[in-house]
């Protein structure tokens, strides 16, 4: 909390200066207010300067405290922008400065906002920052930092020719994933056409059952009807030719029992 404080101290600062630019030394080409140069610049480099002794411990604990609140929201994404520098960069050394010792820079203006651009010198590579200014609620105020590490050429394409390589070793395995899952169908169907086959078997099989208890069961009323055939001609005193027995029902036991 007071990093944030002392950061938030330096803004207010710096703010107040900005909005005594008119005092002098005052600008409005291509802007719809009036700035001073001199004071932009001014603040732009007491801000480095800050951010120059913040530790990587200090600096997400700046980030923590902003969390979600609108107002530190240029705070916030400035802290996160120059996290992701630092990595890259490692600690700021100084700013490049010209003959007369001043700090180097380059001022724009673009869509009514003030753009100053100081190549800053780090441990491993030189980093670029931004401050934008522009109205912000009726006064004069940052509207965005950015911070971006310089690379050479030769890492650019190296890290352009890693970044291809990682995409075609990622679509060279998931074709060859897609294409062991492909390969893995034929499998199924034969599990599928085998568990068919035995379904085929195991009806025929069944319908064999069924068959040869019709047959068996016909033999057995066969032999039956004609042991009764005969039975009934001894009754009658007659031969098997005067009637036919065409069927034979058990009957229960409690008919019998009536009877």
């Amino acid at each position: 909390m007071k990093n944030i404080k002392k950061l938030l101290l330096i803004i207010s600062v710096l703010t107040c200066m900005i909005a005594l630019a008119s005092c002098g030394d005052s600008r409005n080409d291509k802007t719809s207010y009036t700035y001073s140069e001199s004071e932009l610049v001014t603040s732009v480099s007491q801000d480095i300067s800050a951010i120059k002794e913040f530790t990587d411990q200090q600096i997400d604990g700046i980030i923590q405290d902003c969390g979600s609140f609108k107002s530190k929201k240029v705070l916030k994404e400035a802290m996160e922008s120059w996290k992701t520098a630092k990595k890259d960069a490692g600690n700021i050394i100084e700013v490049y400065k010209d003959d007369a010792g001043a700090m180097q820079y380059k001022l724009t203006t673009k869509d009514d906002e003030v753009i100053i651009k100081v190549k800053i010198k780090c441990e491993k590579r030189d980093v670029i920052t931004n401050y934008t200014f522009g109205i912000v609620n009726d006064t004069l105020d940052v509207k965005e930092i950015t911070y971006e590490a310089q690379f050479t050429m030769g890492e650019t394409l190296t890290k352009a020719a890693l970044n291809t390589l990682m995409g075609i070793s990622t679509v060279i395995l998931v074709l060859a994933f897609l294409s062991i899952v492909i390969s893995l169908f034929r499998f199924i169907n034969r599990t599928q056409k085998k568990k068919a086959g035995q379904n085929n078997g195991l009806e025929k099989t069944v319908i064999q059952i069924s068959e040869k208890e019709e047959i068996a069961e016909t033999e057995d009323n066969t032999e039956l009807i004609a042991v009764i055939t005969a039975a009934i001609a001894s009754m009658e005193q007659t031969s098997t030719d005067g009637f036919v027995v065409r069927s034979v029902r058990k009957v229960p036991n409690s008919k019998w029992k009536k009877a």
